[in-house]
């Protein structure tokens, strides 16, 4: 007897069982195409995997996941009524990893936005609440910077956790007569300098951008379901000045957004009539610009202890949502929406009126996607007021021209400045301007150069790309002497490159 194989079976039985298994075809084979099928099956994978960034993100996960499936159980089938051996396996696995690589990318950009759910009127869970601390230390002071005198930088406090000399704040007298001097934090509060890094500074940075959120209850409404002689249905979201929810005026059955804010519980006692004044004048100013690219004003009123402005309801949604890879518009299609917000702030200009803020959360798109309106002129000034100082920085960082950053008097120009920041955004994709902190975010704005547009997209025309470089000029002096200017110069672009142009087609 020969000794046991592998101490299971002997040489005659392993012999044995090896002539049953090919008299009973009991065996698998390789077919002669086994090879161009698996290397076939991993091309596809492969460029299944490197496309789901441009799609939705429940139809990467559909395709990924049932492609996935379906190698295996082609795996399966071959394997077990074919009796043919097809490596499938390593096309399914690569699909699940690219598939699982894109979710948690994306899973990150989720735990960004979570930061600005409060805009939305949403709650953040236990984990996101330092962030949220953090940033509602850097709104109020960047609110408090804007009354410091002429000369002082903003940038220096907001950049968080550095060691920085700050000049003494003005002493202003209190209802009683007495002298009390503002405090101005130098640091964070308690248990957000542990947490505080680079990386959570320029999350500040997007937070500015997309506005300010305010406090649980600030400018909200618990109870009361009417304002002045307005119904409240339901809230639409938060911004910078409170909450917009959604109200009808019964005398003439007109739906209408309500802006409200909470001005005793957002700020303190010696801020308050500087800030109901202004948000008084906000509604005066946008008023007085009736044009059909400007969200209209209908009444302001105060009730409840709650300021409120009643607006026109546009029915759609803001550009925000256009300004990341896999969302963007066609070229033409913003070049068009782009002419329309010049064409607003122009009629604005000439009516003394500087928006100071042009972001995309503040250009809103109608549902037929035809149509965007300019909204919330919360920080504009009447230029021949005389109200505007030297040294107030009103705006948002990132939007924001050299010569707001730096506190100095502003005009249209600065306007045209941030409208080309939004073009750039929208076309390519990401800011011009970025920085882990708004130090080096401003320091970028006033010394650096924007990126190349077509570096960033293809099929960019050398005339819009010239468009955007002239706005984003540092010099006030080099850039469209108006925003009027600016329209025509995107309509010639317009007629020179494109025919039949109108809001449609797809993305990049």
């Amino acid at each position: 007897t020969r000794p046991a194989i592998e101490g299971k079976l002997t040489e005659p039985e392993w012999l044995g069982g090896l002539t049953q298994r090919l008299v009973s075809f009991d065996f698998y084979t390789r077919p002669p195409w086994a090879n161009h099928g698996r290397w076939a099956a991993l091309v596809g994978a492969a460029l299944l995997v490197l496309l789901l960034p441009l799609f939705p993100a429940w139809l990467g996960l559909l395709l990924a996941v049932g492609s996935g499936i379906g190698l295996l159980a082609a795996f399966e089938y071959l394997l077990v009524f074919q009796r043919w051996w097809v490596a499938l396996g390593t096309p399914a696995v690569l699909l699940f990893l690219g598939e699982g690589v894109t979710g948690v990318h994306g899973l990150l950009h989720h735990l960004r936005d979570l930061a600005y759910l409060a805009d939305d009127g949403g709650d953040l869970p236990w984990w996101a609440e330092p962030r949220r601390r953090m940033a509602r230390w850097m709104r109020r002071t960047y609110r408090r910077t804007r009354q410091q005198p002429a000369g002082f930088d903003p940038a220096m406090v907001l950049a968080g956790g550095a060691e920085v000399s700050i000049p003494p704040p003005i002493a202003r007298p209190d209802a009683r007569g007495r002298t009390r001097t503002p405090h101005l934090p130098d640091k964070p509060p308690d248990g957000i300098a542990a947490r505080q890094s680079s990386r959570a500074a320029s999350k500040v940075i997007d937070v500015m951008a997309r506005g300010p959120k305010t406090g649980a209850r600030a400018g909200t409404l618990e109870s009361v379901r009417t304002l002045g002689r307005y119904t409240v249905e339901n809230q639409l979201g938060k911004g910078a000045m409170g909450a917009v929810y959604r109200g009808v005026d019964p005398r003439i059955n007109r739906v209408v957004a309500i802006k409200t804010l909470n001005l005793q519980q957002e700020f303190e006692a010696e801020e308050l009539t500087q800030v109901k004044e202004r948000f008084f004048h906000e509604a005066e100013v946008a008023g007085r610009l009736n044009h059909p690219h400007i969200v209209t004003i209908y009444d302001v009123g105060e009730d409840h202890g709650l300021g409120f402005i009643a607006m026109e309801l546009i029915d759609g949604h803001d550009m925000r949502r256009y300004t990341r890879k896999g969302h963007l518009l066609p070229i033409n299609r913003i070049m068009e929406m782009g002419a329309q917000v010049a064409e607003a702030l122009d009629f604005a200009h000439r009516n003394g009126v500087v928006h100071r803020d042009i972001k995309p959360s503040n250009i809103m798109l109608d549902k037929a996607g035809r149509q965007v309106k300019v909204a919330d002129f919360g920080i504009a000034r009447i230029g021949t007021s005389g109200k505007t100082r030297t040294g107030t920085v009103l705006g948002t960082p990132p939007y924001m021209s050299p010569e707001q950053l730096s506190g100095r008097p502003v005009d249209g120009r600065s306007d045209v400045f941030s409208l080309g920041v939004v073009l750039f955004e929208l076309i390519g994709g990401r800011r011009p301007f970025d920085g882990d902190t708004v130090a080096a975010l401003m320091s970028r704005i006033a010394n650096e150069p924007h990126p190349d547009l077509m570096a960033l997209r293809g099929g960019v025309p050398a005339c819009l790309r010239n468009i955007v470089d002239k706005a984003l000029e540092k010099d006030p002096d080099k850039r469209y002497p108006n925003a009027g200017a600016m329209r025509l110069a995107l309509l010639r672009c317009i007629e020179n490159n494109y025919t039949g142009t109108g809001f449609g087609g797809r993305g990049a």
